[in-house]
């Protein structure tokens, strides 16, 4: 992460976006904070001490140990090198009292071994507690004052951030602004250009984000002054600088405003794909529309191909609309190849809607259905009627007039079997739409097949129908037949079956005399109860 974060800066220096003595700053800031990160985590580790830091912490203690010590302890980092922890351990062992008891005064007593090492190590002298007492900084918790230490908090970094109006600052925020590099001099600069009263974090997020003086004095030039803090981040972090603002202008004339040049640069608008598609056709284009082809992921590439496909002065919701969809060029081709007639792009994104994929596109147009168009390939996907279904109805040699006849087979699970089944059954003269009736009255080939072996072969389509929507079945027809009714058309035979006169009955009858009564009599007698007047 260190490495990346010096490449940039590194790169930002060769660019010419950064200049040298920033740059090095910036690097300088780097290395810093490293080593500072670096000995917070190794205070107790096994990893040899760099010379950097050991020069540092020698400075630091060297009034509160024997010159005679200091002078063994660099001969043994110099000739062996030393660790963290024994360079803690050696420091603590040879530590006179002067410095606990000054650091008593100031309530720092009893320290653990550790945050005594860190006081010493972080230059937090009794001379650095006097300082920030005489600021307004008293009993500072331990951790907030080491990370003060580590990041250079002194009295003149906070008396020149009092005398730029920033007064009664909390540590944390004290350390945050010596963290980010928030001087006292760039607050200096920031007011000379406008920028009073920002907040601490305004002021962090700023330093953070790389805003300069420079950057600011550019828009400015540009004509775009006094920006609010939240708009120069904005625009520092989309990567708006004066070049991109001279290459939108160009393009859309100086009035552009700075609200969508920074769209532009957010959303990948470059100069080079704004000529490019001025150069198709597409010159009276606003910025925004420019924002929100980039948005939908629009290049200009699929245009020159489509053109090439006889789709010219395609509209730019209809582009946009294309890639929102995933309607690849690829597509479009192949599912053309297949010889479908396609007028409109917009064709091609309702089949992407109603997910009808290229595979099946191409199964449905080598059957030769005599498809119309896009709309009849949806009305098939939709009804889920299948490449299998629609060959086996071809093989079973049955005519189809047109894609709703289908549609209504497949509907009703009109299987092609069933269609065999009602075929061989006996009946005559049987119809797309009589199917459709059997299936969806959920009339079964056997049915029909008992009816006509029992040799009931009048009966049509409806009569069926009527005769299995009341339950009647070939088992309450043949008993009854084999009685003498035998000629019985649908109506009487149903209702025989609602005035629940079965073989029993008529049987019951005969056994008290009565036979040979017509269907009507039957029904009478039935009616006026004539089995219990005999009983009675």
């Amino acid at each position: 992460m260190k490495n990346n974060a010096r490449k940039e800066i590194l790169e930002q220096i060769a660019e010419g976006n950064v200049s040298a003595d920033e740059g090095f700053r910036l690097l300088q800031k780097l290395e810093r904070a490293d080593a500072e990160i670096s000995r917070l985590v190794n205070i107790n580790s096994n990893t040899t001490v760099s010379m950097d830091i050991f020069d540092e912490i020698s400075t630091n203690i060297a009034p509160y140990v024997k010159p005679e010590f200091l002078l063994a302890l660099r001969e043994i980092n110099h000739e062996e090198g030393i660790t963290h922890y024994e360079l803690k351990e050696f420091i603590l062992k040879e530590l006179n009292n002067d410095y606990t008891k000054a650091i008593a005064k100031y309530g720092y007593k009893k320290l653990s071994r550790d945050d005594l090492y860190s006081f010493l190590t972080n230059g937090i002298t009794p001379e650095y507690l006097y300082e920030l007492k005489r600021c307004g900084y008293n009993d500072i918790p331990i951790s907030q004052l080491i990370k003060m230490g580590i990041h250079n908090v002194d009295a003149d970094f906070i008396d020149d951030l009092k005398d730029q109006g920033y007064k009664d600052l909390s540590p944390n925020q004290l350390v945050k602004m010596s963290l980010r590099d928030v001087t006292p001099d760039f607050i200096s600069t920031l007011k000379e250009l406008g920028y009073y009263n920002l907040s601490v974090n305004q002021l962090v997020k700023l330093q953070s984000a790389g805003i300069t003086a420079r950057y600011i004095i550019e828009l400015e030039k540009a004509g775009f002054r006094e920006l609010a803090p939240s708009i120069l981040l904005s625009l520092i972090t989309a990567g708006v600088d004066k070049d991109f603002i001279k290459k939108a202008r160009k393009e859309f004339g100086k009035d552009v405003p700075l609200n969508q040049i920074l769209k532009m640069k957010k959303y990948g608008v470059t100069d080079s794909f704004v000529k490019e598609m001025k150069s198709l056709g597409y010159d009276n284009l606003s910025p925004n529309r420019f924002v929100e082809l980039k948005k939908s992921g629009v290049d200009t590439g699929p245009i020159t191909n489509l053109e090439s496909l006889g789709y010219s002065n395609i509209s730019v919701d209809t582009l946009m609309d294309l890639q929102n969809h995933d309607v690849k060029f690829n597509f479009i081709k192949k599912v053309l190849d297949t010889g479908l007639q396609v007028k409109n792009l917009e064709d091609f994104i309702e089949l992407s809607n109603h997910d009808v994929s290229l595979q099946y596109i191409e199964q449905v147009m080598k059957l030769d259905l005599k498809i119309k168009n896009v709309d009849d390939l949806i009305e098939l996907s939709n009804h889920d009627v299948s490449i299998e279904y629609i060959q086996k109805l071809k093989d079973s040699k049955i005519r189809i007039k047109d894609i709703d006849e289908l549609v209504e087979l497949a509907s009703h699970s009109v299987t092609p079997e069933y269609i065999t089944m009602i075929q061989n059954s006996g009946v005559k003269k049987i119809d797309l739409d009589d199917l459709i009736e059997l299936a969806s009255h959920s009339i079964s080939p056997q049915f029909i097949i008992d009816l006509q072996q029992s040799g009931y072969r009048k009966f049509d389509i409806d009569d069926m129908i009527e005769l299995h929507d009341h339950g009647i079945d070939v088992k309450f027809i043949t008993k009854i037949a084999g009685l003498g009714y035998s000629k019985l058309d649908a109506d009487q035979l149903i209702e025989f079956h609602e005035h629940n006169i079965d073989a029993d009955f008529i049987q019951a009858l005969k056994k008290k005399g009565i036979k040979n009564l017509t269907p009507d009599k039957l029904i009478e007698a039935k009616e006026n109860d004539l089995l219990n007047f005999f009983d009675d």
